[in-house]
């Protein structure tokens, strides 16, 4: 069980029995402040939580160790915003923060006097590592991820090793499988890439698969199943998924470039054979060295 300093300064004994009670039954760093945040009381987790910094913490800010201890100067002054509330209203507070790999769940609780005003505030800080998401987390993760999932300007999707759809977004569904989410699981992803580019696709699928490697590649899309395509350009990189390789896809549009590209080419090509019909020559020259290329 933790010990404290039992230096409780509130000259009441008819609280200062339940507020230690208080302190006492928690496990994680809790003080008792006043409304400055200067700590009056602390119990043993606390006390380890600062002993690093060699000072006294009775008596010392706790907003400002704290925000020392997590690196945040925003903290002290977003506690003082939340204490202030509590203070007005005797409700208690729960504030809940993610920095720096750490989730911090600060729950801030009112200490009535026996005139029921507040006075006092006894503030737990827990801290756990990220990877035990609380439910804020979750829900911030999965905004995040309908945002992707709505998107149509680029298309996204997660094959497994075999090149099986697992995940996808509108831009992939719609625009270029034209499949209904029930048949989207499980397809094979490779079908629409077109035939001439298929071995080409799958070989660098591969390659991010076995060498952990990311890929970029330019290949004709056929929509709905074809014969009509699309230029996409994919960026492609390995994922891990219940302990299983799979490859996490982003498809960019390049459809507009290529025209402008295949337009040049033929652009120079009829260039050339106009020249040629009136037997002119044709140069390229480096115009660095001087030399004819």
């Amino acid at each position: 069980m933790p010990k404290f300093s039992k230096k409780i300064a509130l000259g009441m004994t008819q609280i200062s029995g339940l507020v230690t009670a208080l302190l006492d039954s928690n496990d994680d760093p809790a003080s008792l402040v006043d409304p400055a945040g200067t700590i009056l009381d602390v119990n043993g987790a606390g006390t380890d939580r600062f002993k690093t910094l060699g000072i006294d913490v009775i008596g010392a800010s706790l907003y400002e160790l704290e925000a020392s201890a997590q690196k945040s100067p925003e903290y002290g002054t977003l506690m003082r915003e939340k204490a202030d509330e509590v203070l007005l209203t005797g409700n208690c507070l729960r504030v809940e923060e993610e920095r720096g790999g750490k989730i911090y769940n600060t729950a801030l609780t009112p200490v009535f006097l026996p005139d029921r005003s507040v006075t006092y505030l006894v503030i737990v800080v827990k801290e756990r590592l990220s990877k035990q998401l609380s439910e804020l987390h979750v829900q911030k993760v999965y905004a995040v991820y309908q945002t992707f999932r709505e998107t149509r300007s680029h298309s996204f999707s997660i094959l497994d090793a075999n090149g099986v759809m697992m995940e996808w977004n509108k831009a992939a569904s719609d625009t270029l499988f034209g499949k209904s989410e029930e048949v989207m699981l499980g397809f094979d992803g490779f079908t629409v890439i077109h035939p001439d580019d298929r071995a080409y696709e799958k070989e660098k699928f591969l390659k991010v698969l076995e060498l952990g490697i990311e890929e970029a590649i330019e290949v004709r899309v056929l929509v709905h199943g074809g014969p009509e395509y699309i230029w996409r350009m994919f960026y492609g990189s390995r994922v891990t998924i219940d302990g299983k390789p799979c490859v996490f896809l982003i498809g960019i549009d390049i459809t507009e470039r290529k025209h402008v590209q295949d337009e040049l080419v033929e652009s120079r090509k009829r260039f050339r054979q106009a020249l040629e019909a009136t037997h002119a020559g044709i140069w390229e020259w480096d115009l660095t060295t001087g030399d004819c290329v």
